[in-house]
């Protein structure tokens, strides 16, 4: 899938479903590490990046599942929590 980006949280909320659809049977995510600016989460296949994008100028939350599905800016890590858990991603320490 190519690179899609996004101008705001309520754009990227609007393909929720078919993210949900891609993700449903997929085993939770139950890990995360930090790796230089990037904070990955790992799944079977599935990445999640919250990294600092200098295009943009802004943080950006990643998506990527056999190439980038999208990034959406953030202003903060309560922001990057709060979209996961819109997305219905569950994850742990």
């Amino acid at each position: 899938m190519d690179l899609a980006s996004f101008e705001s949280r309520e754009e990227f909320l609007k393909i929720r479903p078919k993210l949900s659809a891609e993700i449903r049977d997929k085993p939770v995510i139950v890990g995360g590490f930090l790796h230089g600016d990037e904070y990955r989460w790992m799944s079977s296949g599935l990445k999640i990046d919250f990294r600092y994008d200098p295009s943009k100028g802004k943080n950006c939350l990643g998506l990527q599942k056999e190439g980038a599905i999208g990034y959406v800016p953030l202003t903060c890590n309560e922001e990057y929590l709060f979209i996961c858990q819109k997305l219905e991603f569950h994850y742990s320490n």
